[in-house]
């Protein structure tokens, strides 16, 4: 990328092969296909080297590659040593746990220019450490902080009201915190 007042560059190739894990298939008409899982293609994008000598990973933390910790401590200034710190912490949960590792997210991170990536960035953690489809793990999305335009035509669904009086509101953070330990 480039450099901007904001966040330093990191020199690396336009394009960026990997290595990845296939199984050769023998089709109906007899020619063969190479097939991988969409699970190892996204480990594959974000560099995470696999025991394949692929030249295009990082083969430790400290090599600048795509996605490395240092990679990362260059781009935005925190520093690898808390990166690798917080990527332990939330697998080794993840791992006694069963999966019980839980991202809660409020509507702030929306209102940046490049929140599709900090949304894609933390999915894609949830779903290395297999916390996805887990009770108690996962990914909680709260809202509740907008003031919102439409929301008078909204109350009689979002709140039931017509079906009881008075509506049935919950505070989602609160509503996320207790039922998912």
């Amino acid at each position: 990328g480039a450099d901007s007042e904001h966040f330093n560059s990191v020199a690396l190739d336009e394009i960026l092969l990997h290595k990845l894990p296939v199984k050769r298939l023998r089709l109906a008409d007899g020619s063969e296909a190479l097939v991988t899982s969409v699970y190892d293609l996204t480990l594959a994008n974000y560099g995470l080297e696999r025991g394949l000598g692929d030249a295009n990973c990082a083969a430790d933390y400290d090599e600048v590659k795509a996605y490395s910790p240092a990679w990362a401590e260059q781009i935005t200034g925190v520093s690898r040593h808390n990166i690798i710190r917080i990527a332990r912490e939330f697998a080794e949960n993840a791992e006694k746990t069963h999966g019980r590792s839980m991202i809660i997210v409020g509507a702030g991170v929306n209102h940046w220019y490049h929140m599709d990536m900090t949304y894609r960035g933390l999915i894609n953690m949830l779903i290395f450490c297999g916390c996805v489809g887990q009770s108690g793990g996962g990914w909680a999305h709260y809202v509740g902080q907008e003031k919102l335009r439409p929301q008078t035509g909204w109350l009689p669904l979002a709140f039931g009201l017509d079906w009881q009086r008075p509506p049935r509101h919950m505070n989602s953070t609160s509503f996320f915190y207790n039922h998912s330990s």
